[in-house]
């Protein structure tokens, strides 16, 4: 999921037929099971990370520190390097630089 699928999400939350179809969408192309994957791009480092679990990471992200990083997608690219310290359930853009973001 990209920041854009979240947006179509969000906004047509009462559009019963589009909100269907974009779970048709997300089953067929993901993974069910939860835990069985995750990626990383090009040039990331983590280091001291305790969780990582259902990530996927852009490439040149640098993630130091981060007691818990589940369930979310950090967009990250050698032009706009993210830097992430924590967070659950998430989407973040290219450039960002958190630290201890939660979202419960």
């Amino acid at each position: 999921m990209i920041t854009a699928d979240a947006y179509l999400w969000a906004k047509y939350r009462d559009d019963k037929s589009l909100q269907e179809n974009l779970v048709k969408i997300t089953q067929a192309t993901m993974d069910s099971r939860r835990g069985y994957y995750g990626t990383t791009g090009n040039q990331c480092v983590i280091k001291n990370s305790l969780i990582l679990k259902d990530v996927k990471i852009g490439s040149n992200c640098y993630i130091k520190g981060a007691n818990k990083l589940k369930n979310l997608t950090i967009n990250s690219s050698a032009q706009e390097p993210t830097r992430s310290v924590k967070a659950l359930n998430s989407l973040t853009y290219y450039r960002l630089r958190m630290s201890y973001f939660l979202w419960l």
